[in-house]
């Protein structure tokens, strides 16, 4: 299928996934000229500032943190008063720190200052565009990227209750559903929870890792917590290749 324009503002490693699969025409926004230059050597059209004047091109928020994401939503639509097109934004499970039990993509958002910066990302994200998606996407992880890797390199892990699940979504598959979703018409901003299908709890997970990079380790067994992840509308429109949370373990 022929793809039409698209703009990924944030263009790191999801941007150049979604560029090696996208038929038509790509642009990859980042920061620094640093970064233009590496983005150039791979092919792709980068930029270092906001387009402007846009109207029915599609358009995908990847910046790293809810609080750069604000910042480029705003900045796109003062430079974009008249785009009518579709829009994506990458944004995280975050949105449900501080919360307990099963979540889902109609749950409200915790208390944190993560969630808060989350939710007034998608709220403003709301309120500039008319057809799109709110990706709410667990930690994610390819092949020397994410929480195994960051394990095998550091041999440490966060220092969160090992009872809360660990919500997971790996890269090709966040590839694969942004592409998904931007060959299908949207007439309103809907929102999908992104992760595994069932998430580990974070003893399942690093108990699994730690075997697999075997490292002794001694880790507390603490009751189930934190938010319960149920991702159960992403799997009734998509199917993920990284469905199990053991892809996570490389």
């Amino acid at each position: 299928m022929t793809h039409s324009s698209l703009i990924v503002i944030g263009c790191g490693v999801l941007g150049k996934h979604i560029f090696k699969h996208w038929n038509g025409n790509f642009t990859g926004i980042v920061k620094s000229l640093d970064s233009v230059k590496a983005l150039s050597l791979e092919g792709i059209n980068a930029r270092h500032e906001m387009p402007n004047n846009l109207d029915s091109q599609s358009v995908v928020f990847a910046t790293n943190g809810s609080p750069n994401q604000l910042e480029a939503i705003k900045s796109f639509a003062s430079s974009n008063p008249n785009f009518t097109g579709k829009a994506i934004l990458i944004s995280s499970t975050s949105y449900y720190q501080g919360t307990q039990g099963p979540v889902n993509e109609d749950s409200k958002g915790g208390d944190t200052p993560r969630s808060i910066a989350c939710q007034e990302a998608e709220e403003a994200f709301a309120s500039v565009f008319k057809r799109g998606w709110v990706l709410r996407c667990g930690g994610l992880f390819e092949p020397g990227r994410g929480p195994f890797a960051y394990l095998s390199r550091t041999r440490q892990i966060p220092p969160i209750s090992t009872g809360q699940q660990l919500a997971l979504f790996s890269y090709r598959d966040l590839q694969r559903l942004v592409i998904f979703l931007l060959e299908n018409e949207a007439q309103t901003i809907s929102t999908l929870l992104c992760t595994v299908a069932k998430c580990p709890t974070r003893f399942e997970y690093y108990s699994a890792a730690f075997e697999k990079l075997n490292i002794v380790y001694q880790l507390p067994k603490d009751p189930l917590c934190g938010p319960i992840y149920q991702a159960d509308k992403l799997f009734q429109i998509f199917q993920p290749i990284d469905f199990d949370w053991t892809a996570a373990l490389n």
